[in-house]
């Protein structure tokens, strides 16, 4: 997690960066906020290699059951660099793996990540943008954010609207897809569907 800790504070510092030079050119386009941050939860939906899960713990087997769908969590900044294009960075818990074998429950490990990720955003009217992301997600297996069972490099990518519905643009809501790849040793693809609230600043 250490390197994930870095990614996050090199992104929440890129965020904060701003001159008298670039504040008269969002002022020319209209745009009054090109840092944000935001905190979401969601539905993720896994894919599993069951017979390596199977084979490495001993409470799974080939009668156990694991847990297709989890609740996640995330927290993130941005830069807006211009109306199209930004940079994204954060971190987040996509799941929790669980096997039951005969009615009991185990959990295995927790699954995190830290991502950076270009957006594109396309502006429809005052009260929605949509946006597309792609990037790269370093990510987790562990009992805890402090342990590894396995980690590594892999792309992520998604799609999303965001929606000003109080007509302060300070504060927007957005909801979002992101599809996670992963090595399949344990995990093959993770697929979020969430719930943000961001703010502008």
């Amino acid at each position: 997690m250490t390197r994930m800790t870095r990614l996050l504070g090199i992104g929440l510092l890129l965020c904060n960066i701003s001159s008298p030079v670039q504040a008269s050119d969002w002022q020319h386009m209209e745009l009054s906020r090109n840092s944000y941050y935001g905190l979401g939860i969601g539905l993720s939906l896994l894919a599993y290699n069951s017979s390596n899960i199977a084979t490495a713990f001993a409470a799974a087997s080939s009668n156990s059951s694991l847990n297709n769908n989890d609740f996640s969590v995330n927290v993130f900044g941005g830069y807006q660099l211009d109306p199209f294009l930004g940079l994204e960075f954060g971190v987040g818990q996509l799941s929790n793996t669980i096997v039951t074998t005969n009615g009991t429950p185990t959990k295995l490990f927790n699954t995190y990540t830290a991502f950076i990720d270009a957006t594109m955003s396309h502006r429809y009217n005052d009260q929605t943008t949509l946006f597309g992301k792609i990037g790269a997600h370093f990510w987790n297996l562990g009992s805890n954010s402090s342990t590894t069972l396995t980690e590594g490099t892999d792309l992520s990518l998604g799609t999303g609207l965001e929606f000003n519905l109080s007509g302060d643009t300070g504060h927007v809501m957005r909801i979002g897809w992101t599809h996670y790849l992963f090595n399949n040793i344990y995990i093959d693809k993770i697929d979020t569907v969430s719930l943000h609230l961001v703010f502008r600043h």
